[in-house]
């Protein structure tokens, strides 16, 4: 059974978010990018990951609300409900729920994930059922 899946949302929503990235980025909000370590304490490690991310949750409250950002998790709920209804076994494992903040991730050419990892990395990540992407662009 595959469990791999592609949905879409739509363009303005992603645009927004695009835009609200640069704003945040703009305002010295941004992390170089970070992978799990210690006590879910971030760690810089360009050779493994060389990103600038922003987490949903250091997002200033009116910035959402300007970018209407939230919109974007109500289209993630929709997709991940879309899937269940095309997995029913997942019915049988319990609720399904966005337990950490969404992170915006942006690579400029050459940057990216460098290295073969997996999701579950830390006791803070152990609960991790499933993990999503989203292309802004």
């Amino acid at each position: 059974m595959q469990f791999i899946g592609q949905y879409s949302i739509d363009s303005e929503v992603c645009d927004r978010l695009v835009e609200m990235f640069k704003e945040v980025d703009s305002m010295g909000l941004t992390r170089t990018g970070c992978i799990g370590g210690d006590n879910g304490q971030p760690v810089v490690d360009k050779e493994t990951k060389d990103s600038t991310d922003i987490l949903f949750a250091d997002v200033p409250d009116e910035l959402i609300e300007k970018y209407n950002a939230n919109e974007y998790l109500d289209k993630l709920a929709g997709c991940v409900r879309q899937y269940i209804q095309e997995h029913p076994v997942l019915n049988t494992l319990g609720s399904f729920a966005l337990g950490e903040s969404p992170v915006i991730q942006h690579y400029q050419p050459g940057g990216g994930f460098k290295k073969a990892h997996f999701e579950r990395t830390s006791i803070s990540a152990a609960t991790r059922m499933m993990v999503y992407m989203t292309y802004l662009n």
